[in-house]
């Protein structure tokens, strides 16, 4: 047909097959109302077939001694693992240790752990449902959830330490359910505080290396994420949590730059108590003042370490977004930065939300010094190019779908503390569009007034306009 062949296809892909045939071969899929485990062995019936959307053809065989769970639940995993990015293409090196993600399929295969699997299990299935728009699979996650929502409830009513390790597994899987199923206003927040507690009970200590210190670098984002649509500041915002947990694993640049994020909320939650305590003015600002410092230093610190390896770099594989600029306010910038994957788009873009929200808090605490406007318009310019680029380069790919919810909270802050009302109302604009072609949990962050201590950005455009 003339269509040059773009070369072999590299690292995990996966297959989705449907039928065209509403009288093809049923599958049978895992239930939750129909499954029996049995012991150590974990050996799950069936009693279920669906007929509309199925994954297999073949005929159904009456005594077949192999069961088909093991498959599925690789398949379910193996997507919802890929579907992270696992941060490929990032050019900062980051550890060679282990992530959270690898541990999934050790819980499936391994003894007991029945909360853990059945939360695995429904979180895994819904994302793979999401993804292939399987309105059967997406149907079965549910049972799974409800299923495991039952047995933690149970779980934590015991409050056995022993069990923690698999209790804090479900209570993650249930966040990334919540993040796409979106079963009850709040629900997914309502998990992440019960994951904090888990972690809260067991101390920072607990956290310095494993599976709790993989679980709660990841977990310390979506509380930071939570907090910020509650307007308060994250229970891992302490010094002893922004230290121990990293005395055995050092900190990445994922890290470092959460720790930024989590400055930059206390920064705005002082700024908040300014604005409703005005008795307490002359103790709140020079506090603000010296946080203020502190992130700055630490953004600073951050630039330095991170960004020359960014910098003068082209890559083939994957261009900077082309799309026409639709923002009138937008300068003629070239940045010097080509990104090169998702992960390290939606990375470069938090840096610049950060960076975007202290020189606005900054303009407030100091009134009297001269305000950069440009330089804030830049860090704007920054998180559109990010979001261009993540949406041009979304694709059939797991991660693709993941891809555009990683620029939410940046494009949040955008909304917020953009020097120019165009772009505040752009960046307002793009998160309605995610929130149109993607159901996720936090369906009402597009509103202005909605978390991220909005009255502090309200009351900082008005001051200094």
């Amino acid at each position: 047909m003339g269509v040059q062949c773009p070369g072999p296809r590299k690292e995990a892909f996966f297959v989705h097959t449907v039928s065209r045939d509403s009288s093809a071969a049923t599958a049978v899929w895992p239930s939750a109302s129909t499954c029996v485990e049995k012991g150590g062995d974990d050996v799950v019936s069936y009693g279920l077939g669906l007929q509309s959307r199925t994954l297999v053809h073949a005929p159904l065989v009456p005594d077949l001694k192999s069961c088909r769970a093991s498959a599925f639940d690789q398949l379910f995993i193996s997507h919802f693992i890929e579907s992270f990015g696992r941060f490929a293409g990032l050019r900062s090196p980051l550890p060679p240790n282990t992530t959270w993600l690898d541990e999934l399929p050790h819980f499936m295969t391994s003894p007991g752990n029945t909360l853990a699997k059945t939360s695995i299990r429904s979180a895994t299935m819904l994302s793979y449902g999401a993804w292939a728009c399987d309105v059967s699979v997406q149907a079965e996650a549910y049972r799974w959830y409800a299923q495991a929502l039952q047995m933690l409830r149970s779980v934590l009513s015991q409050a056995n330490p022993l069990r923690m390790k698999s209790t804090l597994c479900a209570a993650v899987m249930m966040i990334h359910f919540e993040t796409w199923g979106f079963t009850a206003e709040g629900a997914w927040i309502k998990h992440v505080r019960g994951a904090e507690a888990i972690l809260e009970g067991l101390g920072p200590d607990a956290c310095a290396d494993g599976f709790m210190h993989q679980v709660f670098t990841h977990l310390r984002f979506q509380s930071f994420i939570a907090a910020m649509q509650q307007d308060r500041v994250s229970i891992f915002s302490s010094l002893e949590w922004m230290t121990v947990p990293f005395e055995v694993q050092p900190a990445n640049i994922f890290d470092f730059i959460v720790t930024i994020l989590i400055n930059v909320q206390s920064c705005l939650s002082v700024g908040n108590k300014l604005l409703q305590n005005d008795t307490r003015r002359a103790s709140l600002e020079p506090h603000l003042k010296q946080l203020l410092h502190q992130t700055t230093s630490k953004l600073n610190k951050w630039e330095k370490e991170f960004l020359p390896l960014m910098t003068n770099f082209s890559s083939d594989a994957m261009l900077p977004s082309s799309r026409v600029d639709t923002h009138e306010s937008r300068s003629n910038l070239h940045p010097q930065i080509l990104f090169n994957s998702l992960p390290e788009a939606a990375l470069l873009s938090l840096y610049h939300a950060a960076s975007l929200v202290v020189a606005g808090l900054s303009a407030l605490a100091h009134p009297t010094m001269a305000t950069d406007r440009n330089h804030q318009q830049i860090h704007t310019q920054e998180i559109f190019r990010a979001c261009d680029f993540i949406s041009s380069n979304s694709d059939s790919e797991p991660s693709s779908k993941l891809g555009p919810i990683m620029m939410v909270p940046q494009l949040k802050m955008a909304a917020l503390w953009s020097v120019d009302e165009h772009d505040r109302n752009a960046a307002t604009c793009m998160l309605i569009q995610i929130g149109t072609k993607r159901h996720f949990a936090l369906e009402g962050i597009w509103h202005r007034s909605a978390g991220y201590f909005a009255g502090v950005a309200s009351y900082t455009h008005d001051v200094l306009s």
